[in-house]
C-alpha cells in the first residue's frame, strides 16, 4: 500500500515539473541568448557578418553560402573605410597607437570574408565562386586604392616615419611603421593627383573572366568530385592522359634533335 502511494506521488511530481517546463518554453523564446548572434537580423541570416565562435575563430563552413561573399565583402569594405577616414581625420598628433595600431586594427569584418572566400575557392572553386571572384577583384582593388591614396592618412604616417627614430619604439614596432610607410609609397601614395587618378583607372579594370589556364585547373580539382565512372570524369582523364602523351612525345622529339645535331 505504502509502495503504491509513493508511485502515485512520484508521477504527481513528474506531472509537476513537466507543466512547469512547457509554460517556461515561451519566456525562454522570447530572450534570445549572446551565441545567438550568428542569426540575428543584424547579420541577416549571414554567418560572415559575426565573429565566429567555433576554436580559433574557424568559419562556420556548414551554415556559408555562396550568396553570403558578396554582401559581407562589401559591408566589410565599407566598414574599413569609415574606420580608416576616422583616423585620417583625426584632430590629435599622430602616434604610433593612434595611427599605425589603429589601422592595423581595421578591415576585421572585410578580413574575415576575403580570407574565407580566398582559401574556399581556392580549395574548392565552382562557376559561382569563380563568377564572384571575377566580380570582386575590381571593387577590392577600388577598396585597397582609396586606402593607399588617401592624402591625410598618408601625411600622418610619412610624419610618424620621418621622426621614427625619435619615437622611441622597439624592432617591431619600427619595422611595422616601415613596411606601412613603404606599402603606401610603393602603392602610389606620393604621387600627384592627377597621376593617382591615372593609376586609379589602371587598377580598376572592368570585371573579365578568369584565366583560361586557371579556369582549366579548377575543372580539373573539380574532376576528383565527378562520381566513379561518370563520362564527364573518363572525358576529363582522357583530356589530361592526352596532353601528357603530347608533351611527352614534345620531349622526346626535343631530345632526339639534339642527339642528331651532336653528331
Amino acid at each position: 500500500m505504502r509502495h503504491s502511494l509513493a508511485v502515485v506521488q512520484l508521477f504527481r511530481i513528474l506531472a509537476i515539473l513537466a507543466a512547469m517546463q512547457i509554460t517556461s518554453a515561451p519566456l525562454n523564446a522570447e530572450k534570445p541568448s549572446a551565441k545567438s548572434s550568428p542569426s540575428s537580423p543584424a547579420s541577416g541570416g549571414n554567418p560572415l557578418l559575426v565573429e565566429s565562435t567555433l576554436p580559433y575563430h574557424a568559419p562556420p563552413f556548414d551554415k556559408i553560402k555562396d550568396e553570403h561573399f558578396v554582401p559581407a565583402i562589401e559591408a566589410g569594405m565599407r566598414e574599413q573605410l569609415k574606420e580608416v577616414d576616422t583616423i585620417a581625420a583625426g584632430s590629435e598628433k599622430p602616434t604610433f597607437d593612434n595611427t599605425i595600431v589603429a589601422l592595423e586594427r581595421t578591415g576585421r569584418l572585410l578580413d574575415r570574408a576575403e580570407r574565407t572566400f580566398s582559401n574556399l575557392n581556392a580549395a574548392d572553386t565552382n562557376p559561382m565562386r569563380q563568377k564572384i571572384e571575377t566580380e570582386i577583384a575590381p571593387k577590392l582593388s577600388a577598396h585597397r586604392d582609396a586606402i593607399h591614396l588617401n592624402g591625410k592618412l598618408f601625411a600622418r604616417i610619412q610624419e610618424l616615419y620621418s621622426n621614427r627614430d625619435g619615437l622611441g619604439l622597439d624592432a617591431e614596432s619600427n619595422y611595422l611603421l616601415e613596411r606601412y610607410y613603404k606599402d603606401f609609397v610603393r602603392a602610389g601614395a606620393k604621387l600627384s593627383e592627377p597621376d593617382k587618378t591615372k593609376l586609379k583607372a589602371i587598377n580598376s579594370p572592368r570585371p573579365s573572366p578568369p584565366p583560361k589556364t586557371s579556369t582549366r585547373k579548377a575543372s580539373l580539382c573539380c574532376a576528383f568530385k565527378i562520381p566513379r565512372g561518370s563520362p564527364r570524369l573518363r572525358r576529363c582523364k582522357t583530356e589530361r592522359y592526352a596532353s601528357a602523351s603530347c608533351r611527352h612525345r614534345s620531349l622526346a622529339t626535343a631530345r632526339a634533335g639534339r642527339s642528331t645535331l651532336g653528331k
